[in-house]
């Protein structure tokens, strides 16, 4: 995407300034209406990224709360060092990766939503295997999750 796409994308969020908002443009310059709409910290867009392309593309954003590689570490009833990896992907997937006593012993992939709960933004993990898991996004990530194929849980606190 041109940088001009990029800036395009940053002045959507921060013209929205809150969630659940939907606006609709009209670009002269390409002739073609544009929608967007920001809700749960992911912003829905469907703009012209190409002028050689005549019709309009949806594209998904997450705000950077919902997007990336976040940590989290601390030690089980018996003492054991865990250490997890969650990784929240641009096309909606998420990787899982825990490690006891730092060797890897459990991972998940799957595709994660958001949704609005009661205290703010809700991170909903679902795992291939359709085991689902939730958790509030925060300043932080706080979610209990499988550390191991036995389905024992976890919470944990993943900041970046």
């Amino acid at each position: 995407m041109s940088e001009e796409a990029d800036d395009r994308i940053i002045s959507l969020f921060k013209g929205l300034g809150g969630t659940g908002k939907q606006t609709a443009w009209h670009a002269a310059s390409v002739g073609i209406d544009h929608c967007r709409t920001l809700a749960n910290d992911v912003l829905t867009a469907k703009m012209r990224i190409n002028a050689a392309v005549p019709m309009a593309t949806s594209i998904t954003f997450y705000r950077d709360a919902v997007q990336g590689v976040f940590h989290a570490a601390g030690e089980d009833a018996n003492g054991s060092t865990i250490a997890s990896t969650l990784t929240l992907n641009a096309d909606g997937t998420y990787a899982i990766a825990v490690a006891t006593d730092g060797e890897v012993t459990y991972e998940e992939n799957g595709t994660f939503a958001t949704e609005a709960s009661m205290l703010g933004t809700s991170l909903v993990l679902t795992a291939e295997d359709g085991t689902v898991s939730t958790g509030i996004v925060d300043d932080t990530i706080n979610v209990n999750h499988n550390v191991d194929d036995n389905f024992n849980t976890l919470g944990f606190k993943y900041e970046k």
